[in-house]
Parts: structure tokens; sequence; C-alpha cells
């Protein structure tokens, strides 16, 4: 690394550390435990050397940038020889942007971009088994970040999340690990994870998770339940099957796997519903995929 390169160039570098900082905020992306992977912030910041302040040409090389981050975060890009990854990617990024052209004359388009040609967003089966988003892991955090992009409002205030708030937010079980333990099911997957306020879970016991929350958070009306749960793409149906009082063991196990399998199962749909939308440049709003 060429030092002294740097110190000419720092005021470039300092522009576009800044304006990265502000797109990732833009994105729901608030802080370093909730990034999927850091390898995509040399690359964006960079690139930003390249997009002008206003405009559309702005505009079009930022929703370049949206597409970028969350394919990042969905596909098997960065498990792997991150940093050199990244570069690969940041040369046709940068290209693109430059609006250069091949030697036959074409423009260099997204396609020729290795992170969009080789590596397909992944199934939902794999985000079934992401693991706890508190976690290093990518698939977990980039689950977490949907929710957070979405502003999830806290089960108890409606506050919605942002980048003032981000550190009071707790990692919380919906289907309860106390509940989930006693079959001996694993609670900590990404899809079981909300990002509240409360990190509360006394009383918890055996509930019902909608009765418990209903119970814990004095929700006052129906739409208040369905409005809050689904900020978080949590499927309220899913979560309402309940009845596991008067079962025996064996009963409850068998209903509990059954019931978080469909919870888990739906949840992962809506994450790749929102996931879409951001990868077509799309508003994000709860409501819309849930309409769908």
């Amino acid at each position: 690394m060429d030092k002294r390169l740097m110190v000419e160039n720092w005021d470039v570098m300092k522009i576009g550390l800044g304006r990265m900082a502000e797109f990732l905020q833009n994105e729901g992306i608030y802080d370093r435990q909730r990034l999927p992977t850091n390898a995509v912030l040399a690359v964006i910041a960079a690139l930003y050397a390249d997009i002008p302040e206003s405009g559309d040409k702005r505009g079009k090389d930022e929703l370049l940038l949206k597409k970028y981050l969350w394919h990042s975060f969905f596909s098997d890009r960065y498990e792997n020889s991150a940093a050199t990854n990244a570069y690969a990617d940041f040369v046709v990024l940068c290209k693109v942007i430059q609006q250069s052209q091949k030697t036959d004359g074409t423009f260099f388009s997204i396609n020729d971009i290795p992170i969009f040609k080789d590596h397909p967003i992944v199934e939902i089966e794999e985000l079934l088994n992401a693991e706890w988003p508190k976690r290093a892991t990518i698939r977990g955090r980039a689950i977490l970040s949907v929710v957070c992009r979405l502003g999830a409002l806290d089960f108890a205030t409606g506050q919605v999340l942002d980048v003032n708030n981000i550190n009071q937010r707790h990692y919380h079980h919906v289907f309860p690990d106390a509940l989930l333990k006693e079959a001996e099911i694993n609670s900590y997957l990404a899809l079981n994870c909300s990002l509240i306020m409360d990190k509360t879970n006394i009383s918890i016991g055996r509930k019902d998770p909608l009765e418990y929350m209903k119970d814990r958070y004095k929700w006052t009306t129906e739409e208040v339940v369905r409005q809050r749960l689904q900020s978080h793409l949590i499927p309220v149906e899913e979560l309402a099957n309940g009845g596991y009082e008067g079962l025996t063991d064996e009963q409850k196990k068998d209903k509990l796997e059954k019931d978080f399998k469909s919870f888990i199962q739906k949840r992962a749909e809506l994450v790749v519903k929102a996931v879409t939308e951001l990868l077509n440049g799309h508003q994000l709003s709860a409501s819309t995929i849930f309409m769908n």
C-alpha cells in the first residue's frame, strides 16, 4: 500500500467514505453488528469517486449500488476470498458506472459483473438454516438487515428502528426459547429473531408465542398486533397456531415442530419477497410484501 498516494487522495477518500456511510444508513445498515459482510464497504466507498453528487446519473448509479449491496448479502459471493472477489466486482462495477466500452464497442452492463453473472440469490432452504444474527454469519445478519430496512417497529412502543435507537434493541426469540427447548427444537435461527427494545423474557414459560406477546405488550387492537409484527416480516397466522396447553409431551412436541416449521417457512418466503423488491430497486414496505 502506497501511503503517499493515500495522503494525496485523502479528500476523495473522505468524501467516498462519508457518502458510503450515508448510503448504508438509507438502506437500514446502521452499525457493524448488523452488517452481513464488510466486503462491500471499500467497494461502495471507492465507487462514489465516480458517482455525481446529484442528478439522474446519481440515481441510476445508486440503484446499481443497492442491487449490489443486497445481492452480496443474499448470495455466496463473499463466503470465501471476500477481498479478492470484492476487488473483481469493483473493477467491473466501476466500468459500468464510468460507462466504459468493451473491445467490441458494447458497453459494460450489470450482466458483466461477476457477483450478478455467476452468483445467484440463495434458495429458501438456505435461509431456513441461517444462524442467529448475533453471530457473525452473512446469511443470518442478512435476514435481520431486511427487517432493519423495513423499520422494525418496537413491540411495546411502536417506535421505528433507526440509527438513534439501534443500540438499544435486543435480540428476541419470536417462538420462545423455553417453549422450543422443551421440544428439543433449535430456537437460535435467524428466522426466529426479532429486534426489539425490551429484552425481558419473564413469564414466557409454556405460553403460545402470540398470546405471550399480547399479554406482555398490552396491544390494544388486532390492527396494532398485525402492524407491529408485519414490520418484522412476522406472519401473524403462522404465529397464532398455539393450543399447547393440555397436550402430552409427545403431542406438544409434534405440534410445536409442525407449527415452528410452518412459521419459519412462511417468514423465509416473506424475506425472499422483500429481497426481490430491493433487487428490483423498488421502495420497500411491509404492507406491500404481505399483500403480494
